[in-house]
């Protein structure tokens, strides 16, 4: 009987430890498929879905998107850019960012354009309800 109460006790501990190792940090970010990720091995990812964005202001159709940059460190931006037809909504979250301050931009713009700078294409929102234009993508 005591080596079966034991043997129980073992195993209890064992998967505890196991339930443990699976724990996932909570400073990580689960990608989405939507998402446009800038800045991988690969290039960019799901470059096409800002793209159709971009079409969808233009025509005046209610969008969002997300897009995800990483800092050299690996650190991701998380750049939020929602049009209700009306204005854009833009949202910059550097809060996970380990050399930034922590800031989290949120302002109204009425415009997104594009400029061709040498061999890329940067896409900024102007007309912004804090005075400034904000590069929130560029396709290198």
């Amino acid at each position: 009987m005591k080596r079966l109460m034991l043997i129980v006790t073992g195993s209890f501990m064992l998967s505890g430890c196991v339930a443990q190792q699976a724990v996932i940090p909570t400073n990580t970010y689960d990608f989405f498929a939507e998402d446009i990720v800038s800045k991988t091995r690969n290039g960019i990812d799901n470059i096409e879905r800002f793209y159709a964005f971009f079409e969808n202001v233009q025509s005046g159709k209610r969008d969002q998107v997300r897009i995800v940059e990483h800092t050299i460190e690996g650190d991701p931006i998380y750049v939020d850019v929602r049009h209700n037809n009306e204005q854009i909504n833009l949202e910059i979250d550097n809060s996970e960012d380990a050399y930034s301050n922590g800031e989290v931009v949120s302002t109204t713009c009425n415009q997104l354009n594009a400029i061709e700078v040498g061999s890329r294409t940067d896409y900024y929102v102007s007309e912004c309800s804090d005075d400034e234009q904000y590069i929130i993508f560029s396709d290198y």
